[in-house]
């Protein structure tokens, strides 16, 4: 149910930037803002992770292999 509400909602804003991209400044504006969005869709995608797993990793006992490497993940 989420996922259909977000995707709307992101669909709903794209069209108000695109049609204030268009009114600004024509197909120009709107390439230029396309261009935009996709550039920062993968810097979006990545920041949250980078936040959560963060740089230090810790060690999890497994079966047979003595502390294994694994990320972190900081819940607070």
């Amino acid at each position: 149910m989420l996922h259909f509400t977000f995707g709307l909602l992101g669909m709903a804003v794209g069209s108000l930037v695109g049609t204030a991209a268009w009114v600004g400044g024509g197909w120009s504006a709107v390439a230029g803002t396309g261009v935009a969005a996709t550039a920062a869709g993968p810097i979006v995608a990545v920041l949250p992770a980078r936040r959560l797993l963060g740089s230090t990793t810790c060690r999890v006992p497994g079966k047979g292999v003595q502390g294994v490497r694994a990320p972190c993940v900081r819940l607070n």
